[in-house]
């Protein structure tokens, strides 16, 4: 899928912006999603799959994919299969006690299991070369997330990296990308937003921010959504990190150099 936008008419949000003009002007900032937007989570998904099975399941073992595809539709059932009672006075493994397990794991930070997506360090080269601010807003638990970004040495190029907190709702609730914004003193209404699924773009409209979506997986369903619900919104799909920085270093030098 090419990157394509919905140019119709004029969208005004709730600041007053429309997402014509929010592509025409350069951006008070670009708000990043971390995972299968910067991040090659997948590649993570999967090493941490084979290690979760080769840390607790005896020979023979399992097929992560089935593990995988049980635990999505029956937790319950996939710890009365995989970790049944041992005794008659053994309750066996919750589905808390599997999340335990998996947790150091998940915050194990290595070589082997930790990669950028193609086009990451470029696309965020490109841009502090410019000095366009940037900041990441996360679902990742923010502990999680930024030691994450700071394993890549790439810290210092956001002006924000926000995961998420306590009381805080997850998106698609527009909060987790409006409240990097009130931090840092910026107004609502000439921001962008790359992310790569439903609710990466649900919260973006929400707040007002012009959407990128990175990557096919779900583009389809959200341009869906979007020309069902929104269709005078201007939204813009990328299949790769590649064809987004394509598109940005043309609009970025001319944008930059308009006058305002």
């Amino acid at each position: 899928m090419q990157h394509v936008a919905h140019i119709n008419s004029p969208y005004q949000g709730a600041n007053g912006f429309s997402s014509r003009l929010l592509s025409k002007y350069p951006p008070d900032i670009v708000l990043f999603d971390w995972d299968r937007t910067l991040f090659d989570n997948q590649h993570f998904t999967n090493w941490a799959s084979r290690t979760f099975i080769e840390l607790n399941f005896a020979d023979p073992k399992p097929d992560p994919k089935d593990t995988s595809k049980l635990w999505r539709e029956n937790q319950q059932l996939y710890c009365e299969t995989y970790f049944p009672p041992k005794t008659a006075d053994d309750p066996g493994k919750t589905p808390a006690d599997i999340l335990a397990m998996w947790d150091p794991i998940l915050r194990e930070i290595s070589p082997e299991n930790m990669r950028l997506l193609p086009g990451a360090m470029e696309t965020i080269a490109f841009l502090a070369k410019k000095s366009v601010r940037m900041g990441i807003a996360s679902s990742k638990p923010d502990d999680m997330l930024k030691a994450e970004v700071e394993f890549f040495g790439i810290t210092r190029h956001f002006d924000i990296i926000s995961g998420h907190k306590e009381g805080r709702k997850l998106k698609p609730d527009p909060s987790p990308l409006i409240d990097p914004l009130k931090e840092l003193g910026i107004p609502l209404g000439n921001a962008w937003y790359a992310g790569d699924d439903l609710n990466d773009y649900l919260a973006a409209r929400s707040a007002g921010f012009l959407m990128h979506v990175i990557g096919e997986a779900h583009a389809a369903r959200i341009k869906e959504r979007n020309d069902r619900e929104d269709p005078k919104r201007m939204v813009y799909y990328h299949n790769t990190l590649g064809h987004f920085l394509q598109h940005l270093q043309p609009r970025i030098e001319t944008t930059l150099s308009m006058p305002l």
